[in-house]
């Protein structure tokens, strides 16, 4: 949402593409250019200013168009295009990378107002020059009308029913989650995950939590995305792996202070420990948790 977010990624030895989704005091600019975040943008006013202060790194552009959500972002056709003009134009500071707009409601069984912003959404693009990444969603999008809509086919959507489903029922969710088209399910704990299986689901299943290193075999076994969050549990556990591999989801700690490396050197080590050792694991994925983002 915010810079310091960021730049706190950043600091951690992360290089990975990072969007600022947020709108930011353009007296920033020069600082979201020098860590190469693809920043929001919601006025050409904004560009403007932003122009009269940029150095030598270009600022990558995400342009925010308001189809509804009444926050941030240009509204007309005209404005888009303007901006989009602006950056053709003062193509020595910009870079023009992103787009995006956010739908208000798009899990109400009634879906007028959602129609009327994805309609509205082709209205204004229609004809303009599209960039690189084009982010057209929210949540209830992804989950409800991924047909409808640029992207959702390269994104995984899951239904996090971790603690019972937050007290709602784990089987009962879990199962209306993937009625609603999620490609997997996210839990807390071993005991949550064997329970989806043993209740008939086979899909993609994260273990949110860590878990004792004593019981990496059941998690290979019930072919488990297992959080580790320590090199040492790894080597723990290549000493008690089978056949089955295991499939590891690496935790790396940006700030939330509860699991995770907080490292590049350590993240580095579990990586070429995880490519070393090939026989017992798969290195399937890597996450962190924001702390505060809204």
């Amino acid at each position: 949402s915010v810079l310091d977010e960021g730049i706190a990624i950043r600091q951690a030895g992360i290089d990975d593409f990072i969007l600022i989704l947020g709108p930011i005091d353009v007296k920033y600019a020069p600082i979201a250019s020098k860590y190469h975040f693809l920043t929001t943008v919601s006025s050409l006013d904004w560009l403007k200013s932003a122009d009269k202060i940029l150095g030598k790194e270009k600022l990558s552009v995400n342009l925010a168009v308001d189809t509804g959500m009444n926050r941030i972002g240009v509204r007309s056709k005209k404005d888009l295009k303007d901006e989009i003009e602006f950056l053709q134009e003062h193509s020595d500071h910009f870079s023009y990378d992103g787009i995006f707009t956010h739908f208000a409601s798009s899990d109400n069984p009634d879906d007028h107002y959602f129609q009327r912003q994805k309609n509205r959404w082709y209205e204004l693009i229609d004809g303009l020059i599209m960039p690189r990444y084009v982010h057209v969603m929210n949540s209830g999008a992804a989950m409800y009308h991924s047909k409808e809509l640029p992207g959702c086919n390269s994104i995984a959507r899951v239904g996090t029913v971790k603690s019972n489903a937050y007290g709602h029922g784990l089987l009962q969710v879990a199962k209306i989650a993937r009625e609603c088209g999620v490609d997997g399910l996210a839990v807390s704990v071993l005991d949550e995950g064997i329970a989806i299986r043993q209740a008939g689901i086979d899909d993609f299943i994260l273990i949110l939590g860590p878990i004792d290193v004593k019981y990496a075999p059941i998690a290979s076994k019930y072919h488990f995305l297992t959080t580790v969050s320590s090199l040492d549990w790894l080597k723990s556990a290549d000493k008690i792996l089978g056949k089955e591999k295991l499939s590891v989801n690496l935790a790396v700690d940006t700030g939330m202070n509860r699991i995770g490396v907080r490292s590049k050197k350590d993240l580095k080590d579990e990586i070429e420990f995880l490519q070393e050792h090939s026989d017992h694991f798969s290195y399937d994925g890597i996450f962190t948790h924001f702390a505060s983002s809204d």
